[in-house]
């Protein structure tokens, strides 16, 4: 299983950056995890649009959701290759009404046709990759995952807060992708982002087998964060950078 960086950008990216968004693959079958802006364009540089198997949404803020509207269009006004078929989505349940709002409806038909809402909760699988997700702490309905395929995992934080169960959620993952908006001297309130020392943490403490930190803020210094990190978990740690790849 091959995950790529789409986007790591909290909020908004940094200078030719994108927000937050990660392309898993394995034997053929993709699955566009987050659409945060500009993740739409970087996934193109790796596939087809037309080869997504599913999209999956961790939350309705606008920086992991942006991007599902170009894809929208894309799909639905595409002359050389009109879509056939449904894209199942997974997401909260919260989120099809914010895609709807920016376009002026709320029953629209052109989601109808193109997607095919499922809740997140619940277990799925894209081609051989099982997706298991997790309840974090945001101020929003969030959604953390683990993937898994072929005797490997990797477990996405998505946007959230510590809280006690965070670590076992992320248990043995052969990647940690975990959100690292802060870096020390930073004040800001609790239960809502992370900070990079506390990724460094939740690591150690799930035995994680590598770090990557995402989702740090664009003014921060990326090498501060994965210093702070480092203080805290002892394996192999690394800042998110679009077009990385992580294999498993």
């Amino acid at each position: 299983m091959d995950v790529t960086v789409l986007g790591c950008g909290a909020a908004y990216p940094r200078p030719g950056g994108a927000c937050s968004g990660f392309l898993f693959s394995s034997n053929g079958s993709h699955a566009w995890v987050d659409a945060g802006n500009g993740t739409f364009s970087r996934l193109q540089q790796h596939i087809s649009y037309h080869d997504i198997g599913a999209l999956v949404l961790t939350h309705g803020h606008a920086d992991h959701i942006a991007d599902v509207l170009p894809f929208m269009y894309a799909l639905g006004f595409d002359p050389q290759e009109p879509a056939t078929s449904t894209v199942p989505v997974y997401e909260p349940g919260d989120v099809a009404p914010s895609l709807k709002w920016p376009l002026g409806g709320t029953s629209l038909e052109i989601f109808k046709r193109l997607f095919d809402f499922h809740k997140i909760t619940e277990p799925f699988t894209v081609g051989d990759m099982r997706f298991e997700s997790f309840k974090t702490r945001h101020p929003a309905e969030t959604y953390g995952l683990r993937v898994s395929a072929n005797g490997g995992s990797v477990v996405y934080t998505s946007d959230t807060g510590m809280y006690p169960e965070l670590a076992d959620h992320c248990r043995d993952a052969d990647v940690l992708i975990c959100e690292a908006t802060y870096v020390d001297g930073v004040e800001a309130a609790a239960g809502v982002h992370l900070w990079a020392r506390q990724a460094g943490q939740v690591a150690r403490d799930a035995g994680a087998k590598r770090l990557v930190l995402t989702h740090i803020w664009t003014t921060f210094d990326t090498k501060q964060a994965v210093a702070e990190a480092a203080q805290e978990f002892d394996g192999p740690i690394e800042a998110a950078v679009e077009g990385n790849r992580y294999t498993v």
